[in-house]
């Protein structure tokens, strides 16, 4: 995907070795770029979930330099109506804003596993469910296997999610999107 641009974005594996994890702590590394002026272009990417709600609101309230963006992963529509779990059992909801993590731009809404989302801590901020997809590790995997072989594979996701983000970083007039 977008070849001609690729090598302009160098990502943080946030998996392995990283010492900032959870929201809160993406929040306090902001603080201390913006403390320093950093002179690098970053990209700070936030789940569109309760979590990354609440960390982008916090964010949006900073003297960011120019250089720093700030962007949450857009809506989709696959997940105006997703199984969920919950105190009150089994349900479907409009997941968006509450539990749509990175993993929902992969081709998992036509697995044969129906994508199923396990609300979680409540925000008093937000009053929202924070919520996360179960088992995404496994929508991962497939992802890397499926995509290796190249056959069957829904790209359109991905392909959004990446515009979306170019969208952030060329926008002239906002740093926060």
């Amino acid at each position: 995907m977008l070849p001609d641009i690729r090598d302009f974005f160098h990502f943080v594996d946030m998996t392995e070795n990283y010492p900032f994890t959870g929201t809160g702590n993406v929040v306090k590394f902001c603080q201390g770029l913006a403390r320093i002026n950093i002179l690098n272009r970053i990209l700070v990417v936030l789940d569109n979930d309760t979590a990354g709600r609440e960390a982008y609101v916090q964010l949006a309230k900073l003297n960011l330099p120019d250089t720093m963006r700030v962007a949450q992963l857009p809506a989709l529509v696959h997940c105006r109506r997703v199984k969920t779990l919950g105190p009150s059992g089994i349900g479907y909801e409009d997941i968006n804003d509450k539990a749509v993590s990175i993993e929902c731009f992969l081709d998992i809404w036509t697995s044969e596993d129906e994508p199923t989302v396990r609300w979680t801590n409540y925000s008093q901020t937000l009053g929202a469910y924070h919520g996360a997809l179960v088992q995404k590790e496994t929508y991962v995997r497939a992802f890397f296997d499926r995509a290796k072989r190249q056959r069957n594979y829904d790209f359109s996701g991905l392909s959004a999610l990446w515009n979306h983000l170019v969208e952030v970083c060329t926008a002239a007039s906002s740093r926060k999107s």
